[in-house]
């Protein structure tokens, strides 16, 4: 996979993210932020080797169940990823990084 073929995949995953009910927000590590080198990773790491990761960082909004909110944007990406090529069955790992 193609660094601009990624970056996509990750903007459309972080989009889709943040429609999830009970997401406050993406919320990219330091690390990854100064990896990024500039470029915005909206909480969304994409890892296409094998075994395909996607990492996902979120907040979750009060009265929200971090568990519940966690599995939604887990079965969310694993949905979009379905039939893609080497992404199909990636492994999907959020986490909970605040409470906003």
């Amino acid at each position: 996979m193609r660094s601009e073929e990624r970056t996509r995949l990750e903007e459309e995953i972080a989009a889709l993210v943040a429609d999830v009910p009970g997401v406050a927000y993406l919320s990219p590590r330091l690390v990854h932020r100064l990896a990024a080198g500039g470029r915005h990773s909206g909480g969304v790491r994409l890892r296409p080797t094998a075994p395909a990761t996607v990492e996902v960082w979120i907040a979750v909004r009060p009265g929200h169940r971090a568990a519940t909110t966690a599995r939604t944007v887990r079965e969310r990406v694993t949905a979009v990823l379905a039939g893609r090529p080497g992404l199909d069955g990636a492994r999907v790992q959020v986490v909970v990084s605040a409470l906003a």
